[in-house]
């Protein structure tokens, strides 16, 4: 289902505030506007200019700020995800600690900007909160001499983008597009481009020492005084840990192929499982139990009744998965996509096939998935005591009957959610 999505006009109080503060950019006079953890959500601020406002913490979610002009605005922390910021201009902004996930960034300017890992106050605590742009659409953008050093950037499209002299020390860019971006002169120092599209990327003067290339084809880069010092382009252990996977999974398709009678279950507790492409393979009844799941494809796949209780599934693509009856409590989900997953009860079959009358419901108990994509998901009657939600897209899911005390929704998206919180 395509939601269609509806911008809010500015209120006329708020309105008021941004003339004073064009004002102030322009002349001098005027009132700068202070606007410290405001929430813009779903705002029409195309043309606005926030030039050098103090926007730190603000929330710009699934906004449209085309053309904004965000020059030197100190906007640590703020939350840019799924906003529409075609052609904004961030130069020399603080953006340190913010949130780009899902961000439309078509041509915009990030020259200068610093979009390092911010360290915000929990409960007391110094916790650092890296840069999130995961798959970010950067395309064309300009990011001359930004600062990306530790940034979440996976998947993110950066096709034909300026990241000239940009500092990106170990920087995720993994499965990242960058064909025919310019890096030249960018320090790239431990950065993780594993999967990633350089075709026709410029990488002239680049520092890539101690980066890891694996599966990266850099046959049609320009690596004319690049520094390549220790950098990976081949895991040793790939091939064999590849084998090793499909020879489970040939076992577990012979096992539920004969109810049990031949083959062997697959059971890979703690295993390393990571970037494996499990599309529409039937997992069902597996255990995966504590396992490294991480960037892993399981679209449509069959994964009934398995316990991936404990894994770690951060930016996994569930997306029109069978999990009936799953156990995922304590699972890490963070930035995963479930669209269109079904987490339904499974019914419990006798020996001869017969349904029991009991049923096994989908246990996703303290599981995170906090910024995940949940769209359209089919969780009825299942179980997310003290999950958390905060951040997540569950636009037109359906949560009738499930178990939802103690759950952490702050900053979830829940249009059109049957049986929500």
């Amino acid at each position: 289902m395509t939601t269609v999505r509806q911008y809010s006009q500015v209120p006329p109080a708020l309105e008021t505030f941004l003339k004073q503060h064009a004002l102030y950019v322009a002349t001098g006079r005027g009132v700068r506007l202070l606007a410290k953890n405001h929430d813009f959500s779903r705002l029409l601020l195309n043309n606005v200019i926030f030039t050098d406002a103090v926007l730190a913490g603000a929330v710009f979610r699934e906004a449209s700020a085309i053309e904004t002009k965000f020059l030197r605005v100190d906007a640590f922390g703020a939350d840019f995800s799924r906003a529409n910021l075609t052609r904004a201009d961030f130069t020399k902004a603080d953006l340190r600690g913010s949130n780009f996930q899902r961000s439309l960034l078509l041509s915009a300017v990030l020259s200068g900007a610093d979009l390092r890992a911010g360290v915000i106050m929990d409960h007391g605590k110094k916790t650092p909160q890296v840069v999130n742009m995961f798959k970010a659409e950067l395309d064309e953008a300009s990011l001359v001499g930004s600062r990306l050093d530790e940034a979440e950037m996976s998947e993110a499209s950066l096709r034909r983008a300026d990241l000239s002299n940009a500092s990106m020390g170990k920087t995720n860019l993994r499965g990242a597009i960058l064909a025919n971006a310019t890096l030249t002169g960018a320090k790239l120092v431990g950065a993780i481009l594993d999967g990633a599209n350089l075709k026709n990327a410029k990488l002239t003067r680049c520092d890539l020492r101690e980066a890891s290339l694996v599966d990266v084809d850099l046959t049609t880069c320009d690596l004319t005084g690049a520094d390549l010092r220790g950098i990976r382009i081949k895991d040793p252990k790939a091939e064999e840990r590849e084998n090793t996977i499909r020879k489970v999974l040939a076992e577990h398709k012979q096992w539920l192929a004969t109810s049990g009678r031949s083959g062997t279950q697959a059971q890979l507790r703690d295993a390393d499982l990571s970037n494996f492409d499990f599309s529409s393979v039937d997992l069902s009844a597996s255990v995966l139990f504590g396992c490294d799941l991480r960037h892993c494809s399981f679209a449509g796949a069959r994964l009934k009744g398995a316990d991936l209780s404990g894994c770690n599934a951060t930016g996994a693509n569930l997306r029109g998965a069978d999990l009936s009856g799953c156990r995922l409590s304590g699972a890490i989900l963070i930035q995963a996509n479930l669209d269109a997953a079904l987490l339904v009860p499974l019914d419990i079959l006798n020996q001869r096939g017969e349904k029991t009358g009991r049923v096994m419901q989908a246990d996703l108990r303290q599981a995170d998935l906090s910024y995940a994509s949940l769209v359209d998901a089919k969780l009825s009657a299942a179980i997310l005591e003290d999950a958390n939600l905060s951040n997540a897209n569950l636009t037109d899911a359906d949560l009738s009957g499930a178990k939802l005390k103690g759950a952490d929704w702050s900053g979830a998206t829940l249009r059109g959610v049957i049986g929500g919180p």
